[in-house]
């Protein structure tokens, strides 16, 4: 009952589009802004239109490559843009796809976790 009695805001409502937010990590002494500039000009091959003619990412907004944090094991940035709601997840998957081909074509290293153990042995 209470799904019901409350009022909901519609985020898509008329302009059918939402931020998709693509978490990449990068190695330390990557240059920042050659990641950025590689990953905007991969990810802008990958504009198209549904068969409505509608662009698939929002040309309002575009792409924009965001630098994140200062992880653990990378520098992290988060890749930005508005697009249409139905094509959310293939679209998210294909960005991911173009992301990961593009650093490794480039040389750019994507990190992993790594921990060092040290054994002590008691005397």
């Amino acid at each position: 009952s209470n799904l019901f009695n409350k009022n909901f805001k519609n985020l898509t409502k008329n302009h059918s589009y939402e931020l998709l937010t693509i978490p990449v990590g990068v190695k330390y002494g990557s240059d920042v802004e050659q990641v950025r500039q590689l990953l905007i000009r991969a990810l802008s091959a990958l504009q198209s239109t549904d068969e409505y003619g509608r662009p698939l990412i929002d040309p309002a907004f575009g792409f924009e490559v965001r630098f994140d944090s200062f992880g653990d094991n990378s520098v992290n940035l988060n890749v930005m843009q508005y697009v249409l709601v139905e094509r959310r997840g293939p679209y998210a998957a294909q960005a991911k796809e173009v992301i990961y081909n593009t650093l490794n074509a480039n040389g750019i290293e994507i990190p992993f976790p790594q921990r060092d153990v040290y054994i002590k042995q008691a005397p």
